[in-house]
């Protein structure tokens, strides 16, 4: 058996730091924000941060080109860019 097979039928261990107190808070806020970093996320969920999230706006027209009023004031690029924006918003 090559090592390439003996590692894939391995089961995923994966290790779970639970809470239990503040005897294990470090070890616990660790897990959580290894995970958080590694998925982008930690900047938003840092309980150590006191700035406030804003809401996200709904994208528009004069965010693709500033001097857009309405989406007709685009053109055909710039709305497809807008679509996009809207696409990511959902």
């Amino acid at each position: 058996m090559d090592i390439a097979v003996a590692i894939e039928t391995q089961p995923t261990q994966r290790s779970v730091a639970i809470i239990l107190g503040l005897n294990n808070w470090t070890e616990w806020i660790r897990s959580i924000q290894h995970r958080a970093e590694t998925l982008g996320v930690w900047k938003y969920i840092d309980p150590a941060k006191t700035e406030e999230l804003q809401d996200l706006s709904y994208p528009e027209p004069k965010d693709v080109k500033q001097t857009a009023t309405r989406y007709s004031d685009l053109s055909e690029d710039e709305k497809e860019e807008l679509k996009e924006q809207c696409a990511l918003y959902w």
